[in-house]
């Protein structure tokens, strides 16, 4: 942390935060011109937190609303909102939105929860029980495998591809199931390029085995 400058006002029933940091280190990431605004009044948390970084060109911008109520049976619950946010990397800025998201006692539902850029878009939706059995859907339209190349380069590797279809994460009673219906089009990897192709998964988690079936186009099965 460098230079951090912090001011925190308590008006009757009202908190308000704001914080600066020239560079903050947050989960491995670092974030200069860091920035955080917040408040807390009526049991409702807003939060504002961004950065900067012009020397990999990467910046974000996220606005949180969180209400802390009671659920239908009196249970403590969280409501968590996104307002307009974004993320950038490099030349891709990425636009957040989101209906309601439901911290319960027993799990998390998920309205909807959309990140786009242009034709880019990911989508998750459902609910992830903690005990009973639900389904989280992520639905991927588009989607540039591209920027992983920033975490594998210094191994050699560049990526590039789309991916369209849907992974589903469901839960019966603790027990956890992953399964994947992706389709993989205009795959290159350091600039071989490869065809289109339909990747299948599932893993149970109790037995800890995964079945993973490619086919590319061609109906030429790996």
């Amino acid at each position: 942390m460098e230079n951090i400058r912090l001011n925190c006002r308590n008006d009757a029933d009202s908190i308000t935060l704001f914080a600066r940091a020239d560079d903050i280190l947050v989960g491995g990431q670092d974030m200069p011109e860091f920035n955080l605004m917040g408040g807390v009044k009526n049991n409702l948390l807003k939060l504002s937190v961004g950065f900067r970084d012009t020397m990999y060109r990467t910046s974000a911008m996220v606005n949180t609303e969180a209400l802390f109520g009671r659920d239908s049976l009196d249970r403590a619950q969280l409501t968590v909102d996104f307002g307009q946010s974004m993320f950038a990397l490099e030349n891709d800025t990425w636009l957040i939105e989101s209906g309601p998201i439901y911290l319960k006692h027993d799990g998390i539902e998920v309205s909807e929860f959309l990140m786009s850029n242009r034709d880019q878009k990911l989508t998750v939706t459902g609910y992830y029980p903690r005990y009973d059995v639900g389904t989280l859907h992520f639905d991927l339209n588009k989607f540039s495998i591209a920027p992983l190349s920033r975490f594998v380069s210094r191994m050699g590797y560049n990526f590039n591809g789309l991916l369209d279809g849907k992974l589903l994460i469901h839960v019966n009673n603790s027990r956890k199931y992953l399964y994947s219906d992706i389709r993989i089009s205009e795959l290159a990897v350091n600039d071989i390029t490869f065809e289109n192709s339909r990747l299948r998964s599932f893993w149970d988690e109790r037995t800890n085995r995964v079945s993973v079936t490619l086919d590319n186009e061609s109906k030429q099965r790996l």
